[in-house]
């Protein structure tokens, strides 16, 4: 089985469920290339989810918002799903403060999701 930990700074991983590209540290106008050329290649496959994995994202800026904007519109059509995943507490109200919670499907980290039966929070995507 494949590591799962991010390496560099904005990484992707690809299952049978969709893409996952983690950013870790400070997400700004640093990560511009490198977030713009994970998602530039990626196979047009509307049933599979697009997932964002901001639980090591430290800080935000305008900069990043405008990178999730593209990443959007690259995917235009294809009706796939964009989930941002696991924001730290920060960067969840820089994402809500800017409305993203309209525009982008939002999984909070499991410290602010509510518990389900059992005391377990199903984290499975679906697509």
């Amino acid at each position: 089985m494949k590591d799962r930990t991010p390496t560099k700074p904005v990484c992707q991983f690809g299952t049978s469920a969709g893409v996952t590209l983690y950013v870790t540290g400070r997400f700004d106008y640093q990560l511009y290339e490198s977030f713009r050329d994970s998602y530039q290649d990626l196979p047009k496959q509307p049933d599979q989810a697009i997932t964002v994995d901001l639980s090591g994202t430290t800080y935000l800026d305008s900069t990043a918002l405008g990178l999730l904007l593209l990443l959007r519109e690259h995917i235009g059509d294809s009706h796939r799903r964009i989930v941002l995943k696991h924001p730290q507490p920060a960067v969840g109200r820089v994402l809500s403060t800017a409305n993203f919670d309209k525009l982008f499907a939002i999984e909070p980290a499991a410290a602010s999701a509510p518990q389900e039966s059992g005391g377990r929070s199903d984290r499975h995507l679906t697509a």
